[in-house]
């Protein structure tokens, strides 16, 4: 291969998250006022606030999460997230490159699986996406299963 690479979410991808939490906080403000205006402030109000939260933070937490790069080394693909946690896989770690399941119809997510059971996902639209496919069939001794684009 000879060079390293890094392989990013497009612009549009990281305002749609932007976007999406916008939203979020709008709407569990709006909930949190409707609560305590229709029943007053309470105990019994102030828990079904704070499960409120719980629940909805659950859902929305892991979109900050997913906001990733891959770096590309002749060595394996470092999966590097936004809180600065790295992980890396070897290139003989990767088992195959699919569609998600529930997105059978959404083809410009991919799902590259690994032996430990991790998966990275890459979007058809990242930086570098066609290299980072080139790299995996290079370096994999395997004849890997690609999806058809």
């Amino acid at each position: 291969m000879g060079k390293e690479f890094i392989v990013k979410y497009p612009v549009w991808f990281k305002v749609f998250v932007i976007a999406s939490w916008l939203c979020f906080l709008g709407f569990t403000i709006f909930v949190t006022i409707n609560l305590f205006v229709r029943g007053g402030f309470t105990a019994l109000r102030m828990i079904e606030v704070v499960f409120f939260y719980l629940i909805l933070t659950s859902g929305f937490f892991p979109f900050y999460f997913f906001l990733y790069h891959l770096s590309v080394t002749e060595s394996g693909i470092d999966v590097i997230f936004k809180n600065g946690a790295k992980i890396h896989q070897n290139w003989q770690d990767i088992i195959s490159i699919e569609r998600l399941k529930l997105s059978k119809r959404v083809l410009i997510i991919r799902k590259i699986k690994c032996r430990d059971g991790k998966n990275i996902l890459v979007a058809r639209d990242m930086a570098h996406y066609r290299d980072l496919l080139e790299c995996i069939k290079q370096h994999v001794n395997i004849d890997i299963p690609i999806e058809a684009e």
